[in-house]
């Protein structure tokens, strides 16, 4: 989750904090009751809809600017200590919100979330941070990938990989047996919840970075513009669905991470981003700097399963019946008491680990383990001549 690279580009930190606004605003949209609330007008449910289509790109976004930051020209050596420092962030703020839970609503809190809490891999607690494990492991691999692909090869992957995805969407959610369907049988991309979709993304921002195309635009309003038409269209036809129009596809396709139209738009907010530059030593860029660091905490946080079922599930139900301007009120109160708050106490956390010299000490241990398996494997090799 950490840049790799020593030149920082805060217009991906400034992505990074707007696509966790994004996430967030999905699932105060999805979970929190707004989307599926059965007595909505044709007003509300265009708008919160329209909303839904713009922000479901976050968790794409988030994906691509791991490949982003992580590719580096020349190869570098591979940091395991990134992985379980994240590990040991994730188990913290975990069991620090399971623990603050049971003493506030002990009837809710089990063992069992305890265990899941300090287990988050075995229980698969967190099916981003589990994707975001595997896929660590295949970074060295897929960096080097794309360093031995010429651009101009990489640049045609960039508009095939939209356009496969148009047809696996499409193809696979026309009624009956076709192609796409019996392939997907033979595949567990699951909608995009999946190590592999994650892979895919990472190798998307890897090869944006490296052929320099957020450079190569001139004119980003275009791209923006192009973004914002793509999730207008979408939405006027789920709408045009949802009220009568003819279904000629089965569930909401193209509100699938795997969607074409969402995969265009998290490319087209990467290459735009990346071309943002912020001041040095600005207040914007000291605002940014100091967020962008505890956005995944935020993540983990919101998508605990104590704040999921018991603080987040149809939160804001009860409001529906207000105009659109409260309930949009009420949803940017709560994202902004969310992020203030928990970027505060993971500053905390941040002092904490410093203090206790974390990265260091698992520096210090995982070398110790290396050497001693690279002297075993020495002696048996000797052993065998």
């Amino acid at each position: 989750m950490e840049r790799t690279d020593s030149k920082r580009e805060y217009g991906i930190d400034l992505l990074r904090i707007v696509a966790m606004i994004f996430i967030v605003t999905l699932h105060v949209l999805a979970q929190g009751g707004i989307t599926s609330v059965p007595d909505r007008d044709f007003y509300k449910a265009f708008v919160s809809q329209y909303l839904y289509d713009f922000v479901v790109c976050g968790v794409n976004v988030f994906a691509l600017i791991s490949g982003y930051v992580c590719y580096t020209d020349k190869r570098r050596r591979f940091h395991l200590s990134r992985l379980v420092l994240l590990w040991l962030q994730v188990v913290f703020v975990m069991l620090l919100e399971t623990f603050l839970a049971w003493i506030f609503d002990p009837t809710h809190v089990s063992g069992r979330l305890f265990l899941r809490s300090l287990l988050p891999l075995t229980f698969d607690t967190s099916w981003y941070f589990t994707g975001y494990s595997i896929m660590f492991f295949f970074i060295p691999l897929m960096n080097d990938l794309v360093r031995k692909t010429e651009e101009t090869v990489l640049k045609r992957i960039l508009f095939v990989i939209p356009l496969f995805c148009l047809i696996w969407s499409i193809g696979g959610a026309v009624p009956g047996r076709n192609l796409i369907t019996y392939i997907k049988l033979g595949t567990d991309l699951n909608h995009g919840y999946s190590f592999v979709w994650l892979c895919v993304l990472f190798i998307i921002g890897a090869s944006i970075k490296k052929c320099g195309i957020g450079k190569m635009i001139q004119r980003p309003f275009l791209f923006i513009s192009s973004g914002i038409i793509v999730i207008a269209l979408n939405s006027a036809l789920y709408a045009y669905q949802y009220y009568g129009g003819p279904k000629a596809f089965e569930g909401s396709v193209f509100l699938d991470y795997l969607a074409p139209n969402i995969l265009i738009v998290s490319m087209i907010m990467l290459i735009v981003f990346s071309n943002i530059e912020i001041k040095e030593g600005s207040l914007f860029q000291k605002a940014v700097s100091f967020a962008a660091p505890s956005m995944f905490t935020i993540y983990i946080v919101h998508t605990h399963d104590y704040f999921w079922y018991q603080i987040l599930n149809g939160l804001f139900a009860p409001v529906m019946r207000k105009n659109i301007f409260v309930i949009s009120g009420f949803v940017a109160l709560f994202i902004i008491v969310l992020f203030v708050s928990v970027i505060l106490l993971d500053k905390l956390r941040q002092m904490l680990f410093k203090l206790l010299r974390l990265e260091k000490l698992i520096d210090h241990i995982i070398s110790a383990i290396e050497k001693f398996f690279r002297r075993l494997s020495g002696k048996l090799i000797k052993k065998e001549d």
